[in-house]
């Protein structure tokens, strides 16, 4: 008789799944040890298998990881883990206390801690809150006449607003004048995925919308954004905002194509980073809700 040949996962399942699903503030941990719970929990084998399975992988888990902390800084993405300094072995969280940590890195780990509150909060947004906080980042970047777009048959883009090198460059109005004429547009999509992962096709999309907004061809009669004025040589800035998270080929996309892509771990930190002066993610949701108030 033949017997059906199983596919068990391999040192990359395992890698992204531990990077998927690890809390920052953990403890050090042997990655052995982490593996064999895993195994037990994924595959059909005893403990004593599981024990010998999570020794072979461990090593190579262990490399996959380094892989994906230089991937995630390369990007600029929050990396949830951090090897422990004493031995590679093992794994902690990156806000897990470090002892001789300098007081801006101590403090950075402290409001990074706040992250997983965070998420829970941004998961429990209606799609219409969640381009409201996209809208309040605009400000944060300093962009003015800032827009969110029709709930309905929006054309591919969510919101929308314009950068000025007048505004940002604190000289009075008028000196020089030219630079009221200097500036960018920020337009994007802000997608509420609480646990699907954003791939090549959502980035095409506001791709297209952008393209075809310039050109002013809409499906519908009436001009959908009656504010965004692209004229032909006006540089545009693309924005992919979403809660959810984004996959390799997405990441590659955005990167060869100038879209600024923002996964809910990047927007997690950013809003502990910087949005409140709070380390304790009740207060920093707190601010987040009286951020997203009508004015």
């Amino acid at each position: 008789m033949d017997s059906a040949i199983v596919r068990r996962p391999g040192a990359a399942y395992y890698a992204q799944f531990i990077c998927d699903d690890w809390d920052v503030q953990s403890p050090p941990r042997a990655i052995r040890d982490v593996l064999e719970e895993l195994v037990l929990a994924k595959e059909a084998c005893s403990p004593t298998e599981a024990a010998e399975r999570a020794s072979e992988l461990a090593p190579h888990v262990r490399r996959r990881l380094e892989q994906v902390e230089r991937d995630m800084q390369a990007r600029n993405e929050p990396v949830p883990f951090a090897f422990n300094p004493s031995t590679a072995d093992f794994l902690q969280g990156w806000s897990y206390p470090q002892p001789g940590d300098p007081p801006p890195v101590a403090r950075l780990r402290r409001q990074r801690a706040a992250m997983k509150g965070v998420g829970a909060f941004f998961d429990h947004l209606s799609s219409r809150e969640f381009e409201v906080l996209c809208c309040r980042f605009l400000e944060c970047m300093g962009a003015t006449g800032i827009r969110t777009t029709p709930t309905s048959r929006d054309e591919g883009i969510d919101f929308y607003g314009r950068v000025l090198a007048s505004d940002i460059t604190g000289l009075p109005a008028g000196f020089p004048g030219f630079l009221s004429r200097i500036g960018f547009w920020l337009v994007g999509q802000a997608k509420h995925y609480r646990s699907s992962q954003v791939g090549t096709p959502d980035l095409r999309d506001i791709s297209g919308a952008i393209a075809l907004a310039r050109g002013k061809a809409y499906g519908r009669a009436s001009d959908r954004y009656p504010d965004l004025e692209l004229r032909a040589c006006d540089p545009v800035l693309a924005l992919f905002i979403t809660t959810g998270r984004i996959s390799s080929d997405a990441q590659r996309l955005g990167e060869r194509s100038g879209i600024v892509v923002v996964s809910g771990a990047a927007l997690s930190a950013y809003v502990c980073e910087t949005v409140s002066p709070s380390t304790d993610s009740a207060e920093i949701e707190e601010h987040l809700r009286t951020w997203l108030a009508p004015a």
